[in-house]
């Protein structure tokens, strides 16, 4: 039994041998198959507002966090008062930073938009 080499295909990754079969395609009802293609086609302007609604998450979110760290310095309250006002923010803004991440992690491999200059 001879093992013949892989050859390379057109788009440069290497194809499998002639002698390895590929899973069946099979299974896979058409109906699927076309909800699957819909959610694979790029949107600009729903990318578009993706971003747009981290950002006005973000800014409210740090400048609530700031108007209760002078609101509680100006009453003299308690440095209690402080602890959940950070962990409040720290977690929003964590979470904020973790979605602008995905959105980041998507524009790499130019899957966020349809242009790639954008």
């Amino acid at each position: 039994m001879s093992v013949k080499p892989c050859t390379v295909s057109q788009r440069g990754r290497t194809a499998a041998p002639p002698s390895v079969e590929r899973p069946p395609q099979e299974g896979f009802a058409p109906q699927l198959l076309r909800r699957v293609n819909a959610l694979r086609k790029l949107d600009n302007t729903t990318n578009w507002l993706y971003l747009a609604r981290e950002y006005a998450f973000l800014g409210p979110t740090l400048g609530l966090a700031l108007w209760c760290y002078r609101y509680l310095g100006a009453s003299e309250a308690s440095w209690a008062w402080y602890v959940p006002v950070t962990l409040a923010a720290w977690v929003l803004v964590g979470a904020s930073q973790h979605r602008l991440a995905t959105l980041g992690h998507e524009a790499v491999h130019y899957i966020l938009f349809r242009n790639r200059l954008l």
